[in-house]
């Protein structure tokens, strides 16, 4: 019986360990999918508010593809289902957006559009 226990015991050591080690390996390569995947679309895109020249930038940090302008807090911006190159975001303050992005006639993403959908 003792001996039963003791195997048992290191099998489920070793399962976790192994559920552990791939859970991070699989993490890891996600974050990289993720940036090879959005890659065309990252950077910095100006916009025009209200007669002033505003920039949002895009990148993607620990697994999620973020956004924000200069000094402020950075939104998770999460792909809309069904729609390629659109996403959604909601900001801290509870504001909606939905940000597309578009493709010149060469076939590089040059437009984003940022729509706010109210409080």
């Amino acid at each position: 019986m003792e001996r039963f226990v003791k195997d048992s015991v290191t099998k489920t050591v070793i399962c976790i360990v192994f559920l552990l080690v791939f859970s991070c390996g699989t993490a890891f390569s996600l974050g990289e999918d993720l940036e090879k995947k959005y890659a065309p679309i990252i950077g910095t895109y100006e916009f025009y508010v209200e007669a002033q020249v505003m920039n949002i930038k895009f990148w993607v940090e620990e697994e999620k593809f973020m956004g924000a302008p200069p000094g402020e807090t950075p939104t998770e911006i999460v792909p809309m289902e069904g729609e390629e190159w659109k996403f959604e975001a909601t900001s801290d303050e509870g504001q909606y957006f939905i940000i597309s992005f578009a493709k010149d006639e060469s076939g590089k993403f040059n437009k984003c559009t940022v729509e706010s959908m109210g409080w």
